[in-house]
């Protein structure tokens, strides 16, 4: 789907879902558009799976990035190393007093708040579930995690939202999803799959609002069937 005035590809627009229209993220021109089909819909990108339960679709994004854990799993394992390795000095030695133990809370911080961040790059996930009524979505690692509910009647907009700095390079990619509240997920997935999430997220809670509410697991033939 294309912007009628600049021709951008309009993935990442602001999509309307009650107007059936979309806002141009190029340009910023509203225009009407007949209800996504699954055409629109690319092939799910490396990381993104589809799953049909019952009467519910669930899309699952991971967060894995091999950059991300380059970058980050050196200084996890620095600053965890040094207060260890000061733990085992100073317990060598039999210095116990309170303020030799505060002066490794930095460190042991750090290191564990890195770590973290690792293991979400590693092994984190994004999981949206869409029934007839609500949408569910959860980021985590395995079960642990946060889980936000929002009833479908309360989503108005949903939309690819990029953060830039004074210098205009993007910082952060995420979807945002409006209506009666604001909610923002998706930080820390790759680009090619916050795309796919919002297009297939729009897609389908376009389809249940007007009506069509025969969930199909196989979004690239059939995103929801009569």
């Amino acid at each position: 789907m294309y912007c009628p005035k600049c021709q951008t590809n309009t993935v990442s627009s602001t999509i309307h879902l009650l107007a059936d229209t979309a806002t141009c993220s190029n340009c910023q021109t509203t225009f009407h558009t007949p209800l996504f089909s699954a055409a629109d819909l690319p092939k799910p990108p490396s990381g993104v799976t589809i799953e049909q339960q019952q009467e519910k679709i669930i899309i699952c994004a991971t967060t894995r990035s091999w950059l991300g854990v380059t970058l980050l799993a050196p200084f996890s394992f620095v600053f965890l190393g040094v207060s260890l390795a000061l733990f085992g000095i100073f317990d060598a030695l039999n210095i116990n007093d309170s303020w030799t133990t505060l002066s490794l809370v930095p460190f042991f911080s750090i290191g564990s708040v890195l770590t973290s961040i690792t293991f979400y790059f590693l092994i984190g996930k994004t999981t949206l579930t869409i029934s007839n009524t609500q949408l569910t979505i959860f980021t985590g690692i395995g079960t642990l995690g946060h889980s936000t509910k929002i009833g479908l009647e309360d989503i108005t907009t949903i939309q690819e939202r990029r953060v830039r700095n004074n210098g205009g390079a993007i910082t952060a990619v995420s979807v945002a999803i409006n209506g009666s509240a604001t909610q923002h997920f998706g930080r820390g997935l790759l680009p090619e799959r916050i795309k796919y999430i919002t297009k297939a997220l729009a897609l389908l809670v376009a389809e249940i609002k007007n009506g069509n509410t025969d969930l199909q697991s196989n979004l690239s033939q059939h995103l929801l069937d009569n």
